[in-house]
């Protein structure tokens, strides 16, 4: 195919332009076309991933058209989906399957597409930005064949097909695809020194996600920025990988709803309504919280015990009053904890089980604090627990989703 027909890179489609892919006549080395489908099918998921990496290794990236059947040789009946096959192409599931399975992460996009009173769904596909991809988790069909090994690199082959790299020729012509990138980054970097100002450097995933953090901290927390002064409790999760995964502000709400704990009075509370805002989703009642597009979930809690006296329920003089801000309550710390990391495991559920999670829970403030009971019967002798001598506690760990489904209680500080 000469250039002038070449896939643009990093391209924003129209839905016309996708909508050309289905018109098409055929397939080339940038587009590809599949017979009617559905992504829960595990045979269609291994085959497409080929593709998919394939079309990641090549200038550009690609397009795949599901719903059209090649009937012979270069020739393509537009059948079009029924509409549970196009449901099931939904681009987070499509792509947390695709990059649990193949690394860097590939970007890409499910578009549900009309043509004809039909409906069809076209898969674009991002060129590679740094390293080209490589398999790293072996696929199997249906029946326990290996289609794909781990460290196999797929590519478009000389017929258009995707398959593993077989030739020294395409080996090299995927290694100059890489280095003119690198070549590109390089002279970015000398125009930069030249030109005075400082070279720029490519974030990772956990700096976006700090950026991120803190964007949303400044929205939910304006005009309480003493907050952790004064003593809170800060719960974080999220995936180790950055992208969007979610668009609409129902989508993120159902998200929500789903990862619900009903852990003593529920976390995050589901009441008020969530409030869209520019990054995701917000809300609160007991605590603020926030989701983001990008499946980043933090919540804030002001300490209730900074508000109020504790008070034994029998007196006497191991039962005196303890001033508002000299305790925290061992039953309302407890539930609060167990409800994040329920919420926790059920928000994981919703992503592949193999998925990274950051999980981070903080309490400020703490020291000269007395841990209480307010149970009947309990008192502060009862404990015979000393003030708290650190300032703060912070858990802060990398888990697989399996491990959050496995259980809060595993965890060790």
């Amino acid at each position: 195919m000469s250039d002038e027909h070449a896939f643009p890179a990093r391209h924003v489609w129209t839905v016309d332009e996708i909508r050309r892919f289905v018109e098409a006549v055929g397939e080339n080395d940038y587009v590809d076309a599949k017979a009617p489908c559905s992504w829960l099918d595990n045979d269609v998921k291994v085959a497409l991933a080929k593709d998919i990496a394939a079309f990641a290794n090549s200038a550009g990236g690609g397009a795949i058209v599901i719903g059209k059947s090649e009937t012979r040789e270069g020739t393509f009946r537009l059948d079009g989906l029924a509409a549970e096959q196009c449901k099931s192409f939904d681009t987070t599931k499509v792509a947390q399957w695709i990059n649990s399975r193949f690394s860097p992460a590939i970007r890409l996009t499910c578009n549900s597409i009309e043509h004809d009173a039909k409906r069809y769904v076209v898969i674009i596909v991002d060129e590679f930005a740094d390293f080209p991809v490589l398999c790293t988790k072996s696929l199997q069909n249906s029946a326990g064949k290996c289609e794909l090994p781990q460290g196999a690199i797929c590519v478009r082959n000389s017929n258009a097909e995707s398959a593993p790299i077989r030739s020294p020729e395409e080996l090299s012509k995927l290694v100059g695809l890489a280095l003119a990138k690198q070549q590109d980054k390089l002279r970015e970097v000398f125009d930069s020194v030249l030109s005075g100002h400082s070279a720029r450097s490519v974030p990772t995933d956990e700096q976006r996600f700090s950026e991120l953090s803190s964007l949303i901290q400044r929205d939910l927390l304006e005009g309480v920025a003493d907050l952790e002064e004064r003593g809170a409790w800060k719960f974080v999760v999220h995936p180790d990988t950055l992208q969007n995964r979610w668009e609409t502000t129902d989508e993120l709400s159902l998200v929500l709803a789903n990862s619900v704990s009903s852990i003593g009075r529920g976390f995050p509370q589901r009441y008020p309504k969530a409030l869209p805002r520019e990054w995701g989703i917000s809300g609160g009642f007991n605590g603020m919280w926030g989701l983001s597009r990008e499946g980043l979930f933090l919540y804030w809690g002001a300490f209730g015990e900074d508000l109020r006296e504790w008070n034994s329920p029998y007196g006497g003089e191991h039962n005196k009053g303890i001033a508002p801000g000299d305790w925290l309550g061992y039953e309302m710390s407890l539930y609060l904890v167990a409800g994040f990391f329920d919420f926790a495991r059920r928000f994981a559920h919703q992503f592949e089980p193999d998925t990274q999670f950051r999980v981070q829970v903080q309490a400020s403030n703490l020291r000269g604090r007395h841990l209480l009971s307010q149970n009947i019967g309990s008192d502060l002798a009862a404990f015979e627990f000393d003030a708290c001598v650190a300032r703060m506690f912070n858990f802060d760990k990398t888990v697989p989703a399996g491990r959050l489904e496995g259980g809060w209680k595993e965890f060790s500080v």
